[in-house]
């Protein structure tokens, strides 16, 4: 019986571990994906800025293929969660120069499982710009985590519940990334 206990709890800390580590690498390519959609024309000014529903997009299509998510979000079967994620992704450039091409000072936006919702959030503007990662989302006035962007940037916190291995506690897993545009000036 204690052999038999002694190998759930090994089973259940390795299921748990490699979720979280999913959770994480995957939340960091779709920051990865998002961060990469750059303006036409603020590329051809050679001042990189992120195009806001481009990258939404983007970060979106990421989470779906590496969570092994539906078009809605929904996880297919066979998959580790049992519900759609919530996230949170703000987009920050530090200017509003190429807002007209669709890279606007910052956009913030909420996935609550079913809709994707515009919110709006202070941020400076200019670099270095701070903001946090909290359970709550990112925000500019704290939270568990600091996040300093130099440059154009994304921040995201993705909140997903994983299927239950034993018991009736639901498992959910938080976790956040960064990634920012990093180009060298002539």
């Amino acid at each position: 019986m204690l052999m038999l206990i002694i190998t759930a709890s090994i089973e259940i800390t390795d299921t748990v571990t490699v979720a979280d580590i999913d959770v994480q690498e995957n939340l960091a390519s779709a920051c990865k994906a998002a961060a990469s959609q750059i303006s036409d024309a603020s590329q051809a000014n050679a001042t990189p800025r992120i195009k806001d529903a481009n990258a939404v997009n983007a970060f979106e299509s990421s989470l779906e293929y590496n969570l092994r998510l539906d078009n809605t979000m929904t996880p297919l079967p066979n998959t580790h969660y049992l519900n759609p994620p919530q996230f949170w992704l703000l987009i920050y450039n530090g200017d509003s120069d190429f807002a007209s091409d669709g890279a606007n000072l910052v956009d913030y936006y909420y996935f609550d499982g079913t809709n994707l919702n515009t919110e709006s959030i202070s941020a400076p503007s200019g670099f270095p710009a701070v903001f946090y990662a909290s359970t709550t989302g990112v925000n500019t006035s704290g939270g568990a985590y600091q996040v300093t962007l130099n440059t154009p940037g994304v921040v995201a916190v993705i909140q997903i519940q994983k299927k239950n291995v034993l018991g009736d506690v639901p498992v959910v897993t938080q976790r956040w990334a960064a990634a920012r545009i990093v180009w060298k000036s002539s």
